[in-house]
């Protein structure tokens, strides 16, 4: 037994010292570095900012989440009344509570942020390099250390709320078209874009409206042929069943929507032009322009000022040949989901006081990239021009 022990030690040590080389460790340390700072910063707002409750247990949408959870936990459906949204987040607070059964959605958040972060990192590493990449991670995971005002992307993590997965599927489409588009995938590389994606969907049944167009499109970019396309998106699609079903469990119709609203009252509520100019002014500018009560939260450009460069960076993406056609892509389907939300109802400055940010913050992966390119293209353009002028003063 013990030499079957020394063996199986002397295996893995030898395994660790192949793959962590000092070489490996030099190459790999950004990430790590940045994986680090995150993981600290997620640490002290789930279990030390005292502007919440802990956890967000009792707070906002959490009680939902919290009772599904529960129920999946013993086997049973959620009831009326417990579906007020998708059921996909709660069934990851069934595995989370496999780790922390007072705590599930603990594990749940971390995972969800940590395995973003690493999507975006390396994204932005293949398109511009890792300094660059560390500065994206800056802007784009800073926060000011307060929970409850949500006006930054990391707050989306320190509570509970379902649009993280959708955040991270937008961070794996950033992975996806910025690392993979110049090949035809493989099969195994569209399953996992399917099942991401539809489990975006069994957690938010709009994300439908996104990340359909993104895989269809990525498809159609690398060239992969209609048959993967078509698989794909049944695939994706097949993920509305589950929800479905437990919808005419508890409520005997799969058309009930579990809120007070009917679909079509709820998508009557979106696309308006006179709410994403409202939405705008109020909400990403300056929430003072507000012609109702005083908000009590700063609009998104006010708590986060660098984003004013943002539409610079994006259309410069957009415009310029160098970028290219999946990043462009990418852009356009970040900026539908960024204009969806802003042209609904859920959003004003009277709501950012309920964290109504988070309905854009996957959008905020895209807003950050354009204040990344921004000043990268500021940097390149400024350094071209002072090698140029000292070239000619040594001539």
């Amino acid at each position: 037994m013990l030499r079957a022990v020394n063996i199986f030690g002397s295996r893995v040590f030898a395994y660790l010292k192949k793959t962590f080389t000092a070489k490996k460790i030099r190459q790999h340390a950004p990430l790590f570095i940045v994986l680090v700072a995150v993981f600290t910063s997620f640490i002290y707002g789930w279990y030390f900012d005292g502007s919440k409750p802990m956890s967000g247990k009792g707070w906002a949408d959490q009680t939902s989440y919290y009772t599904a959870a529960a129920r999946f936990s013993d086997f049973e459906l959620p009831r009326a009344g417990e579906l007020h949204y998708a059921i996909g987040y709660p069934l990851l607070g069934t595995v989370g509570g496999i780790f922390d059964s007072d705590d599930p959605f603990m594990v749940v958040s971390l995972v969800l942020l940590l395995a973003s972060v690493t999507l975006c990192f390396l994204a932005v590493t293949k398109l511009f390099g890792k300094n660059w990449a560390v500065l994206f991670i800056l802007f784009l995971f800073y926060w000011d250390l307060v929970g409850r005002s949500f006006s930054f992307a990391s707050e989306l993590f320190v509570v509970p709320w379902n649009i993280q997965v959708l955040f991270l599927a937008m961070a794996f489409y950033l992975w996806l078209f910025a690392t993979k588009a110049h090949q035809k995938p493989s099969w195994r590389l569209v399953l996992i874009a399917c099942v991401l994606s539809g489990f975006a969907i069994l957690t938010r049944e709009e994300a439908a409206l996104f990340v359909l167009p993104a895989i269809a499109l990525f498809i159609l970019i690398t060239k992969a042929g209609i048959k993967k396309l078509l698989i794909a998106g049944i695939i994706t699609v097949s993920f509305f069943i589950p929800q479905f079903l437990v919808k005419l469990n508890a409520y005997g119709s799969i058309t009930n929507s579990g809120r007070s609203d009917s679909y079509s009252d709820i998508r009557s509520h979106y696309l308006q032009p006179d709410l994403f100019e409202r939405n705008l002014k109020e909400v990403v500018i300056n929430s003072s322009y507000t012609t109702g009560a005083e908000a009590s939260r700063p609009a998104l450009l006010e708590a986060a000022p660098w984003l004013w460069l943002s539409p610079i960076g994006l259309g410069l993406i957009l415009v310029l040949k160098k970028y290219p056609v999946a990043l462009k892509t990418y852009v356009l389907v970040s900026l539908a989901l960024v204009v969806f939300y802003l042209s609904g109802a859920n959003m004003s400055a009277q709501k950012l006081r309920f964290h109504c940010l988070r309905y854009i913050a996957p959008g905020m992966i895209v807003l950050n990239l354009g204040t990344l390119v921004a000043a990268k293209e500021t940097f390149t353009f400024t350094a071209e021009k002072v090698k140029s002028k000292n070239g000619k003063f040594h001539a």
